[in-house]
């Protein structure tokens, strides 16, 4: 998950109606084995905050990334090698299986 959120976001109104319904976090847990929310120090969209809280209530392995914005091309990102390398890890453990 990049820049998750589960609340309303101040910047994000046109959201909000996405967020009154709570999540079922038990069970989203439960049909999910690995959980990764990657969380920008300065993301100015979505409340690095909100992001960690959504983080906690999935039981979700936290990645920091300094400095990321909300992850925009405008804020330097044209690939989300974050991404890429949490998926090429998985993806060689399970060849080694």
């Amino acid at each position: 998950m990049v820049s998750g959120f589960d609340s309303p976001q101040i910047t994000l109104p046109e959201l909000n109606s996405f967020t009154v319904e709570p999540l079922d976090y038990a069970f989203l847990r439960g049909v999910t084995e690995h959980r990764i929310s990657l969380i920008s120090s300065n993301d100015e969209i979505v409340s690095p905050q909100s992001s960690r809280e959504l983080a906690c209530s999935l039981q979700a392995e936290v990645i920091n990334v300094d400095n990321g914005g909300h992850f925009l091309d405008r804020d330097g990102f044209t690939h989300l090698l974050p991404v890429y390398d949490i998926l090429d890890h998985d993806i060689n453990l399970l060849n080694h299986v």
